[in-house]
């Protein structure tokens, strides 16, 4: 990527925040500088409000502080990603036009069988107006162009490496009946945007960490899950695997007695869940799970292609954080 002079009128913009009176320079200042353009304290500002709004008021002050230092650190990680990306699209000449934007729009209100009216209130619960909607969603849609455009084209999942990964893990696919779990479950409001969960996501992958570390997953339940189980440790009644949802049935299947699942993202929020016990040994034929392995080894491959991609892309691009 070619890098353009920007570095005198950077310097400018810094010369002016520091002579700058106090209040001006907590009300707007440089925190990071990203290619030629840059990052705000307003902007981080504008990220965060967004999300408090999301996940509502902290009541303990020190829970409220950590959190206020997590969601801080995520809308500048956010928004350095998304001059990146940004400045990404320009360069491939990339856009959405108004028709792809209100065609969205019209499939959302469709699928959610909601009013105009009813999609403003929906937007005023997240904190948005209008125009910033629709803002996100442009940026949303180029973000998808993009991953389509420079990741995706080049995953390919071959029949062979479904019938390797089959045959490599066949104890994945029992017809397993009942399981007894443990769950510790993180709540995310409906109307939350990826801000917001990426907060909670972190959160939840911070407990787990413990949850492996020390050995505590009933401790660590029965204090913070926001799901039924609390009052023991966790422990939920036991479950028919066909009446779990497909991430947490995939990730069991993966799974010892005492292991603990990844963080996984279900409807409402984020859980990771420990093995207490289960039971059943039929296997389950290639072509019932042939599909479910190549959506899952698409989702491994592509996630795995697109950090990769995205980390090579920031060691292209000047980025400068300032405090």
């Amino acid at each position: 990527m070619r890098v353009r002079v920007f570095i005198a009128p950077l310097i400018c913009l810094w010369c002016l925040a520091a002579f700058s009176p106090a209040g001006a320079e907590e009300v707007n200042r440089v925190v990071a500088v990203v290619g030629d353009e840059v990052v705000t304290s307003l902007d981080i500002d504008k990220v965060m409000k967004t999300m408090e709004a999301q996940l509502g008021q902290v009541g303990d002050p020190a829970e409220a502080a950590a959190r206020e230092k997590q969601m801080r650190k995520v809308a500048l990680e956010r928004l350095i990603e998304d001059r990146i990306f940004q400045q990404e699209v320009k360069r491939l000449k990339l856009g959405v036009s108004q028709a792809e934007m209100d065609s969205y729009i019209a499939r959302i209100k469709d699928r959610n069988q909601i009013s105009e009216k009813q999609f403003a209130a929906h937007l005023s619960r997240r904190g948005l107006t209008p125009d910033e909607y629709r803002a996100e969603l442009k940026r949303d849609i180029l973000k998808h162009k993009l991953i389509q455009q420079e990741v995706k084209s080049s995953v390919v999942i071959s029949d062979d490496q479904i019938n390797q990964y089959y045959k490599k893990h066949l104890d994945e696919y029992g017809k397993v009946d009942q399981v007894r779990l443990r769950a510790l479950f993180l709540t995310v409001p409906d109307d939350a945007g990826m801000d917001a969960q990426e907060v909670v996501h972190k959160n939840a992958e911070s407990l787990r960490e413990q949850a492996v570390g020390k050995k505590n997953f009933a401790e660590l339940a029965a204090k913070h899950t926001q799901g039924p189980g609390a009052d023991k440790g966790g422990e939920l009644d036991p479950v028919s695997t066909k009446d779990m949802i497909p991430a947490m049935r995939q990730a069991l299947g993966e799974m010892k007695p005492g292991d603990i699942s990844k963080v996984l993202k279900v409807p409402g929020g984020f859980v990771f869940f420990q093995l207490i016990s289960r039971a059943g040994d039929d296997v389950l034929a290639l072509p019932k799970v042939r599909d479910q392995i190549r959506e899952k080894l698409e989702s491994e491959a592509l996630e795995k292609k697109f950090q990769t991609w995205m980390s090579e892309l920031r060691k292209k691009t000047f980025v400068q954080i300032v405090e």
